[in-house]
């Protein structure tokens, strides 16, 4: 048989921005230095640097990937094109995306916007859709399920419940949100031709969809019971290297 393969443009999530290695003579490359941590080794390497990147995702897993360790991969269609995002596991990046992919239709086009906030050293993955700030549906006043931090101030605690959080996330993506991509963009579709539109009548999308209104409904109700106007809610105001994102209470 003959067949093509689909053009997957492979991405990293690195100081804030998204990130592209490309050949040094691309004439819009950037040279940016890297650090190999466990081997305290240093390269030159030439890169597409991107804010944001738009699209619908299709899948969400982990993987350990040669030289990077241990990843959180998101594969994102837009039209014909195709793109992996690789987050390292353990990074802010990780966390953040991970507490607000719960609070968004899953079956709609969103917008990923990292960002590094210089003045706490913290990272994180920004989420719009139709236009709007997703908000954490995780946070530090409502943790919901999550395993809970005993000791705050005792750094062998914090990195056992770091583990702890990580494979409830992880489980959460497998049971929660796989299911619902699976059946809105079949498997043997994925990676090799644009993505089929989803059945209204699958049952996945219509209890996705039903699930992600339900949290919708509930976040908005209790704003409003603490605020007279929701867009006054307080946040924490600290500049970011990229986008208009901001250091949300999360519980990390």
């Amino acid at each position: 048989m003959l067949g093509t393969f689909d053009r997957r443009t492979f991405i990293n999530v690195t100081d804030g921005k998204l990130r592209q290695r490309v050949e040094p003579d691309h004439p819009q490359a950037k040279e940016r230095k890297v650090t190999n941590p466990k081997t305290g080794d240093s390269k030159i390497v030439s890169e597409l640097v991107y804010d944001f990147v738009e699209g619908n995702i299709i899948k969400i897993y982990a993987r350990e990937q040669e030289g990077f360790g241990k990843q959180w991969i998101v594969e994102m269609q837009d039209g014909e094109e195709f793109f992996n995002i690789s987050i390292n596991y353990e990074s802010g990046y990780a966390f953040a995306f991970l507490s607000r992919i719960f609070n968004v239709d899953i079956s709609q086009r969103l917008r990923l916007t990292p960002y590094y906030i210089e003045d706490d050293r913290r990272a994180g993955i920004g989420i719009r859709q139709g236009g709007e700030k997703i908000k954490p549906y995780y946070t530090k006043d409502d943790p919901k399920d999550m395993p809970k931090l005993k000791n705050p101030d005792d750094e062998s605690d914090r990195k056992i419940w770091k583990i702890q959080v990580l494979k409830f996330l992880q489980d959460k993506v497998d049971t929660k949100l796989t299911p619902i991509l699976q059946g809105l963009y079949p498997i043997e579709y994925q990676g090799k031709e644009p993505v089929p539109a989803p059945e209204p009548d699958n049952p996945l999308v219509e209890e996705g969809k039903k699930v992600q209104q339900k949290r919708k409904s509930k976040a908005k109700a209790e704003q409003e019971k603490m605020f007279d106007d929701p867009d006054e809610m307080p946040t924490k105001k600290t500049k970011a290297k990229s986008g208009d994102e901001e250091a949300d209470d999360l519980p990390f």
